[in-house]
């Protein structure tokens, strides 16, 4: 949950100076590939916006097995763990 998945562009959307020595999740989409991931992030997160998570999903190759949940209403601090039974049957679901 507003995991950063690509720093690089976090970086350059906040004008921050670009993080150093950090692996950066975006570079290793190939090796993801076969990894179940959820994703979720808040519809009015400005910290880590739905955006980064987005082109994270869609930049994996095919076949990719990453989802991707925007949730309206949460941002970076609002409603995580008042929410987080549902959201965890949410993705958990077959």
């Amino acid at each position: 949950m507003a995991g950063n998945l690509d720093h690089r562009a976090w970086a350059r959307l906040h004008r921050l100076t670009p993080l150093a020595g950090s692996l950066n999740p975006a570079d290793y989409r190939q090796q993801l590939l076969q990894v179940h991931q959820w994703h979720l992030s808040g519809a009015k997160d400005a910290v880590m916006p739905p955006s980064i998570a987005r082109d994270f999903v869609a930049g994996l190759p095919e076949p990719a097995r990453a989802r991707l949940l925007v949730l309206p209403g949460f941002d970076h601090h609002c409603c995580w763990a008042w929410d987080w039974t549902e959201l965890w049957l949410k993705v958990s679901a077959p």
